[in-house]
């Protein structure tokens, strides 16, 4: 099916169709540009030197209103950071940019020094996506390289990530926390606050009406020579927000407001692909041993569902045939092909086979709350899975250990055209979305690192919706380290910078377009019964 609005969602109007999935609820950032130019002072020097060398061939997107402050300064800056004109907000960067345009005008590009010398100690950008929806970029810093930060105990390499988008997606209850106000940076940055989480340390602000999120990943516990704690992140990200300067971006037409017309389903219904209500755990399985988690409605993105081929099946991977029971005891424990065993928790038939029938049937069944250690904001306690687990279209047993599915037998694929992000050696896989309207990222988990290596499956990657992107795997830390299955999740960007939303019925929408039929939504006294035939 060809989409008419790539970046709008429209919706059915029919009957009650219009109550099953929802559009997400945006807004978009107002930007000052007048205070931007205001801030900026471009020599004649240097506007000159960048007439000439916009003269010898320079491409035409480095270019906006090249006679002015502004324009000047994305020439000069995209000649190191590409496509800077791009973002609708001003890109903020840890780049000495007197430093870099007084090098550039006296003694040309010839003469400029390399990128990570401007850069206060920071890698030449590890990731830097600007686009119609405001801008990503990650950098690395090793702390034992920066005088002011070697009396820390962690003296390793850190990532750090900002992001400015004009784009915001409005979540409703629950929203993450406010934060702290940040004394030391008022002045920079008036009104930023600090908020620890997801497992990420944050520091939110707003400049010239845009606003911006700082974050990097760090440990709750006690500094150590191995693991970053977060009262070290804290001077770490300090450092990262002092450094920051204006580099470029390009004032936008006003943005239409987002449209809330509704999702197209296919009008052929499925007589066989039903689900269970957002929000609907298997008994028990949620922290606190609830039985609801997020009963989020919301399509967040017209995707192309993330499994090549069909039918599949998204459940539980620790609390179905085969699971672990998320270590809260199985009684009695099995250890061969098809022993009969429960979870303590719920009590819940189970046989120890990963091929069990009922792994591979509908009614699909959310998890994205479903008991994990994970912060989880958007999960009625504070908890969960943070995505959604997916079962491609059958097993196949594995020759060693018949009890297992076979990996990689099935494709993964793009949902969006996107760009990767992604370190070689590292298991998890994000498609990074910067469109007109929409700003989002996806992540993939458990297919083979080394398999997406060869691949090229790496940071600053251009992929195309649909597009296989790996094959789906059992791997958690190691190969066979879990399940047959892909973990799919999506974060958005809020004020309170990137959340975890459910992905649940954005798959839905999804499979319903890849099988061109629609499903049905399943109440839970006429759920089917656990199949224990095989």
């Amino acid at each position: 099916m060809k989409y008419l609005l790539p970046a709008m969602l429209l919706f059915a109007a029919t009957g009650t169709a219009a109550q099953e999935m929802l559009p997400p609820r945006t807004s978009s950032a107002t930007v000052d540009w007048q205070a931007v130019r205001s801030s900026l002072i471009i020599g004649d020097a240097l506007k000159a030197k960048l007439a000439a060398i916009k003269l010898q061939g320079e491409p035409a997107q480095r270019v906006a209103q090249e006679d002015s402050a502004l324009g000047s300064l994305n020439l000069a800056v995209g000649l190191i950071f590409p496509n800077i004109p791009l973002s609708p907000v001003p890109v903020l960067l840890p780049l000495d940019t007197a430093d870099y345009l007084a090098d550039l005008a006296d003694r040309g590009i010839a003469g400029v020094k390399k990128t990570a010398s401007y850069l206060s100690g920071f890698s030449a950008s590890k990731f830097f996506l600007p686009g119609p929806a405001g801008y990503d970029a990650a950098f690395l810093l090793r702390t034992a390289a920066v005088p002011q930060l070697r009396d820390l105990q962690y003296q390793g390499e850190v990532e750090l990530q900002i992001s400015g988008s004009a784009v915001l997606y409005e979540l409703v209850s629950p929203t993450p926390p406010a934060g702290n106000a940040v004394t030391g940076l008022q002045g920079k940055f008036p009104g930023i606050r600090r908020v620890l989480h997801e497992g990420l340390l944050r520091y939110t602000f707003v400049r010239y009406g845009a606003p911006y999120v700082v974050s990097m990943q760090c440990e709750p516990r006690a500094a150590t020579s191995k693991t970053v704690a977060c009262v070290e992140a804290d001077r770490v990200a300090e450092y990262f927000l002092n450094a920051l300067q204006t580099a470029g971006g390009t004032p936008v037409a006003s943005r239409p407001a987002f449209r809330t017309a509704l999702v197209e389903r296919p009008s052929r219904r499925s007589p066989t692909f039903t689900y269970h209500p957002p929000g609907s755990l298997i008994p028990r399985t949620g922290f606190q041993n609830a039985d609801n988690g997020s009963a989020d409605r919301t399509v967040y993105a017209t995707m192309r569902f993330p499994i090549g081929q069909t039918p599949a099946f998204a459940n539980s991977q620790v609390f179905m045939h085969w699971g672990n029971c998320f270590g809260t005891g199985m009684d009695p424990v099995p250890h061969n092909k098809g022993d009969a065993y429960h979870c303590r928790i719920n009590g819940r038939p189970l046989r120890f086979f990963e091929g069990q029938a009922e792994n591979y049937d509908y009614p699909w069944r959310d998890n994205f709350c479903e008991m994990r250690d994970w912060e989880v904001g958007r999960c009625p306690a504070g908890h969960g899975h943070q995505g959604q687990d997916v079962r491609p279209p059958k097993c196949i047993e594995h020759p060693s250990n018949d009890a297992r599915c076979k990996p990689y037998q099935h494709d993964a694929v793009a949902a969006r055209d996107a760009y990767v992000m992604r370190s070689a050696g590292q298991e998890a896989l994000f498609l990074v979305v910067n469109a007109p309207n929409e700003h989002i990222k996806f992540r993939y988990l458990h297919m083979s690192p080394s398999r997406m290596d060869h691949d090229g499956m790496v940071t600053n990657k251009r992929v195309s919706e649909g597009e296989r992107i790996g094959k789906v795997g059992n791997y958690l830390g190691t190969e066979n380290g879990t399940s047959y299955h892909l973990h799919f999740d999506i974060q958005v960007p809020t004020r309170d910078g990137w959340v975890w939303v459910s992905p649940y019925m954005t798959l839905i929408a999804s499979y319903e377009r890849a099988i061109g039929a629609r499903g049905a939504e399943v109440p839970e006294q006429v759920a089917r019964a656990p199949n224990l035939s095989r």
